[in-house]
């Protein structure tokens, strides 16, 4: 099972992207988060966050680093998404199997 969801920034979307694999029990394996990157007609989507559950692994601007050192981004990170998915309502999130 995996979610997606985009995050409204001005007048345009950005994507982040979360994984969870269903074994025994639901297992998050990663959240990819995505930013505009450049300016004017060169802007394109780029990796801004990645929390790689499953290798041990958070990767951002400046590099990649064991997961336990990802640990005061990441709580800013799901208090965000929260904010934004629940009270703000700009994310939409969809399920597949």
């Amino acid at each position: 099972m995996s979610s997606a969801s985009q995050r409204r920034t001005s007048s345009n979307y950005y994507h982040g992207t979360l994984r969870s694999v269903r074994w025994d029990c639901q297992t998050l394996t990663y959240i990819t988060d995505f930013a505009y990157v450049g300016s004017g007609p060169y802007v394109e989507l780029a990796k801004d966050l990645d929390f790689d559950f499953q290798a041990g692994v958070f990767q951002n601007l400046f590099g990649v680093f064991p997961i336990e050192q990802a640990t005061d981004m990441y709580q800013i990170w799901e208090g965000n998404f929260l904010h934004y998915w629940l009270e703000l309502e700009v994310f939409k999130v969809s399920t597949s199997t």
